[in-house]
């Protein structure tokens, strides 16, 4: 009698067995698929759905293999247990479900959006907490209340204890609460301290100080000191400079010059409009505030730096850096003797720029910063130019609007016009580092033309050949 019982139990057992692993693999394989296509599709709902694969699912078919195929009594220490893994998961999984579905699509500027994951962390471990008092009351039997109340007494011993910490971590709370700035927002702080912030957590917020260094600073400190946010309301940084000149040459002419370096700097924004401002007058010099914007307080070193080295090249070149001085005239003493390279050329020891003739023409040494623009496409050329110190950049905007380089001109090589009365230029000459060129104009070039007849036939021959080089891009980019 024995022998058809337990063949009827094991029966029983295998097909309770065989029928939880079936259904447990049908539902793995489902909910893989739906995980993977919303993963595909962007969904943050693959996340809950993969907790519930991976955690609920084994854990449930775990508790009716022992209820429903061994037959483990309700009360059974191993029942217990699975069941106390079934609660805590289906928990964990309801919160996942709860805050993809609330925060995993938050729209920019919507209150989802502007929670603080602090926040939410700390109301998910509340609610887990509570899930698990509530497990520990009806899975084991046990009395929470008790632990209640010895939780309270430990609480108030545990807040002295820990008086920095927590307070740091409602520091931390409320300053992610209130959103005075985020995570690569620029702070300039007591001390003209200037970083960008490249984590907050509980504790502190870290700024990026340069390139090297890293700025802890603690929750509490920053709740309680003054700081500046230099991206709000926008990113946008105002910036000031102060140049002096000379007090012999007249404001209106230093502003015209001033604003067109700003107009000419690509960094600087167009809007707020650049401005420069008389700032102090002096018996020898006059001082002028250049006031203009970048778009990155990250950007602003760079843009100074760049607008600064500009103004020298240009006020050199507009002779505002020693009035006394004629403008820019070449002098056979500056800068190593730069006629050399001019008197090299075929016939000029022969003719009237030989020797010490050439400067009372009024050759003229102009000198440029990098990505500095010479002539643009369209503009009049000023007269014939020769390359001394640097490169040059020579290129050409086709008729779509597209911008294409047609040649570099190193020291020694020339561009531009050939004729007293101007040319408009049809090629875009920029300097390619520190760059100066000498100019010839009027009797100079007449001078040299005279000096070397074999110039004009070089530079005719160099124009063809430049044109012909941009038509064949044109005709190969069309």
């Amino acid at each position: 009698m024995a022998g058809p019982l337990a063949t009827s139990a094991t029966v029983d057992l295998v097909l309770a067995a065989g029928g939880i692993v079936a259904v447990l693999a049908v539902a793995v394989v489902l909910l893989g698929e739906a995980q993977v296509r919303l993963r595909r599709a962007a969904n943050p709902l693959h996340r809950p759905i993969g907790v519930v694969r991976t955690t609920v699912l084994p854990a449930t078919a775990a508790l009716l293999f022992m209820r429903l195929a061994i037959g483990l009594a309700p009360d059974d220490v191993w029942v217990r247990i699975a069941e106390t893994a079934v609660w805590i998961f289906c928990v964990h999984a309801v919160l996942s479900f709860i805050t993809e579905v609330v925060f995993g699509r938050a729209q920019e500027d919507t209150w989802q959006a502007h929670t603080p994951r602090l926040l939410i962390d700390l109301v998910r471990g509340l609610l887990v907490a509570a899930a698990a008092a509530i497990v520990l009351s009806f899975v084991w039997g046990l009395d929470v209340r008790q632990g209640f109340a010895a939780l309270g007494l430990g609480s108030i011993v545990i807040g002295l204890a820990l008086q920095d910490p927590l307070g740091n971590l409602f520091s931390g709370l409320l300053v992610a609460l209130e959103r005075p700035f985020n995570v690569g927002d620029w702070l300039k702080l007591d001390g003209d301290r200037v970083g960008r912030i490249v984590e907050i957590n509980w504790r502190a917020t870290h700024l990026r100080i340069g390139d090297s260094e890293t700025l802890v600073v603690p929750n509490p400190t920053l709740g309680k000191s003054t700081f500046v946010n230099l991206s709000r309301p926008s990113p946008d940084l105002r910036q000031s400079v102060e140049v002096s000149y000379p007090a012999s040459i007249p404001p209106e002419r230093v502003k015209r010059v001033l604003l067109g370096v700003l107009a000419e700097t690509e960094s600087v924004l167009r809007q707020p409009a650049p401005a420069v401002f008389t700032a102090q007058l002096g018996s020898s010099s006059t001082t002028y505030s250049v006031a203009y914007s970048v778009d990155d307080v990250g950007h602003a070193p760079a843009v100074r730096d760049a607008v600064m080295t500009r103004i020298w090249y240009v006020s050199r070149r507009e002779g505002l850096l020693d009035p006394a001085t004629p403008r820019a005239v070449v002098a056979a003493s500056e800068r190593g003797d730069p006629l050399r390279l001019l008197r090299d050329l075929p016939g000029i020891a022969e003719g009237r720029l030989a020797g010490a003739d050439i400067a009372r023409f009024g050759v003229l040494m102009l000198e440029y910063a990098s990505g500095e623009p010479i002539v643009r496409q369209g503009e009049r050329l000023r007269g014939f130019y020769l390359v001394v110190r640097g490169a040059v950049n020579l290129a050409a905007r086709s008729a779509a609007g597209v911008t294409r380089s047609v040649e570099t001109l190193r020291v020694g090589e020339f561009f531009g016009a050939l004729q007293q009365a101007s040319e408009v230029s049809d090629l875009t000459a920029t300097a390619e580092g520190d760059t100066a060129l000498l100019l010839f104009q009027d009797a100079a070039l007449e001078a040299l033309l005279e000096a070397s007849p074999q110039i004009y036939r070089n530079v005719m021959t160099a124009a063809r050949q430049r044109r012909l080089r941009v038509e064949s891009q044109d005709a190969a980019a069309g």
